[in-house]
């Protein structure tokens, strides 16, 4: 995790500093994981910034999620943001911590700019590796021979960029993409953080078995009651359902949960809450007692969400599904699209490791730019005294400005979603062509 001097930065114009921002989503990230994860499963926490700073307690600094998840989130709650960019220490600090060759092992490197401290994550003949540089060190020493982020490393390397130039957000990718782990990127860390490092849980448990179901936003009005609905499919152990809203709005929303138009909310086997989110995680695979009664839970149906406030207040909603049966893989056209290309998006689905078609539907939720950053940023007149930082052009920092203080620009760029039903080919195996494709940018 960066805590740079730049996190002090509001993530965007009256918003929180992104420092707040990202300890929400970790904090989140940690919830979230707990309602899912095995009594082994284990976790640290780095900070780099000019030197490095790791979470350390009486288990060491590599601990259970069960036993110190809770601890760790105090840690990371306790940092303030200062300092230079040592990521290549902060990543290799991470390595070294990651000893089990016998587990899956992953790492989310979150960063907001440039690397300037060694040892620097550089490109040497085609692979990026840590290595001293020759610039001021962050007391981390490099590997010798250097440690090589590729799939011969045995760990995969997320990435997440927040307000980072072109060319490094390029950078990121092929870092991240050497070990074959993903990589997200945004302008707007208070709107996109939380979910990224959730998708990124999800990803990071895949051999486990959790999916996530979708990720939504939306918005209760007054003392109105907004619900979100989703499909789950049969034989999944657990259902989780994570709400999280700004805090700034409201401390606390009144959450229920219905299953098939019935309210369970009282049979959640477990309800984690803090003053800017609620974790709620239901058993479907065993009876459970409620109200005096026994009550069979399963996971397949309609499960909804409803959200109750005290005023128009923004919130997100993942849902869940710890399913060891099945599973599912989705793919688009490789390789870069330029816009008003037509693409191909497809998707596998597998139960108990078989292909698997019948009685299956397969849609796709795409979100798509409303304007490209370039026609928004030519639409919309330079700000006087804008100054480039740390090597920008002058374009860069346009729009670091205008992230920071135009809410109609932000709104320009914003997504609009879109649907699209797949159509089943072979056994397991959907596809569809998507020609939505008009406007430049990242589709998600």
């Amino acid at each position: 995790l960066d805590k740079s001097g730049s996190m002090g930065d509001p993530a965007c114009s009256g918003c929180e500093s992104k420092m707040v921002v990202l300890q929400d989503a970790a904090e989140l990230f940690i919830q979230t994981w707990q309602m899912l994860s095995d009594a082994d499963d284990r976790i640290a926490a780095v900070f780099f910034e000019s030197s490095i700073d790791t979470f350390s307690a009486s288990g060491g600094q590599l601990v259970t999620l069960a036993g110190s998840g809770d601890d760790v989130i105090s840690y990371i709650r306790s940092k303030s943001d200062g300092g230079s960019t040592a990521m290549g220490g902060g990543t290799q600090t991470a390595i070294n911590l990651l000893t089990d060759v016998d587990r899956p092992r992953s790492i989310i490197v979150f960063t907001d700019g440039m690397q300037n401290r060694d040892p620097m994550i550089e490109l040497n003949d085609g692979v990026y590796e840590i290595r001293k540089t020759g610039r001021s060190g962050s007391g981390v020493s490099p590997t010798r021979p250097p440690t090589q982020l590729n799939n011969a490393l045995d760990i995969t390397v997320n990435t997440i960029g927040v307000g980072v130039n072109s060319a490094y957000d390029a950078e990121l990718r092929a870092i991240s993409g050497g070990t074959s782990g993903l990589h997200k990127s945004t302008i707007n860390a208070d709107a996109d953080l939380r979910r990224f490092y959730i998708e990124q849980l999800v990803d990071t448990l895949r051999d486990a078995s959790p999916q996530l179901i979708d990720y939504r936003y939306s918005r209760v009005g007054g003392d109105s009651t907004d619900s979100q609905s989703f499909g789950i499919n049969v034989g999944a152990k657990k259902v989780v359902l994570s709400i999280s809203w700004d805090r700034r709005d409201t401390e606390q929303l009144s959450v229920a949960v219905f299953k098939d138009g019935k309210n369970v909310t009282k049979l959640a086997k477990a309800t984690r809450r803090g003053n800017f989110y609620e974790v709620i995680s239901f058993d479907t695979s065993s009876h459970q007692k409620a109200a005096g009664k026994e009550a069979a839970l399963s996971s397949d149906g309609e499960w909804e969400v409803r959200v109750q406030g005290p005023g128009n207040i923004d919130y997100e909603v993942a849902a869940l599904a710890d399913h060891s049966v099945l599973d599912y893989e989705f793919e688009a056209t490789p390789g870069l699209l330029r816009a008003g290309d037509a693409t191909v998006l497809a998707g596998e689905v597998e139960l108990g490791g078989l292909p698997y078609g019948d009685d299956v539907s397969v849609h796709v939720e795409i979100q798509i730019p409303r304007q490209s950053i370039a026609t928004a940023l030519a639409l919309t007149p330079t700000p006087p005294a804008i100054k480039p930082q740390d090597g920008e052009t002058l374009a860069e920092a346009k729009l670091r400005h205008l992230l920071l203080h135009s809410a109609e620009f932000r709104e320009r760029i914003s997504k609009r979603r879109s649907s699209k039903s797949l159509t089943r080919t072979t056994a397991g195996r959907f596809s569809a062509p998507f020609t939505e494709t008009s406007v430049a940018g990242t589709y998600k």
